[in-house]
């Protein structure tokens, strides 16, 4: 349980969209997070600084258009092939 509720702060995804560090605890003003798994079998990767995203890689079996929140702005964008 302890494992899922770090996940939901990181990473939430609904029908809409993805949101990226939608719960940051203070206590982690910066850091780095892969592989996080969303909704619609998406895979996140996610860098942050100062609270703030700086990076991220959305990734899916196939590229398609997801709907993402990060920094306070809502944007579709296109999600890269997985790695695996």
């Amino acid at each position: 349980g302890f494992t899922a509720a770090v996940c939901e702060m990181l990473v939430q995804s609904h029908a809409d969209a993805i949101v990226l560090l939608p719960a940051l605890p203070k206590a982690w003003p910066s850091g780095r997070v892969q592989g996080l798994r969303a909704r619609g079998g998406f895979e996140v990767d996610i860098a942050w600084k100062d609270g703030r995203v700086v990076d991220y890689q959305i990734r899916s079996p196939e590229p398609r258009d997801v709907r993402i929140r990060v920094n306070g702005e809502t944007k579709t964008v296109t999600s890269e092939p997985s790695r695996r």
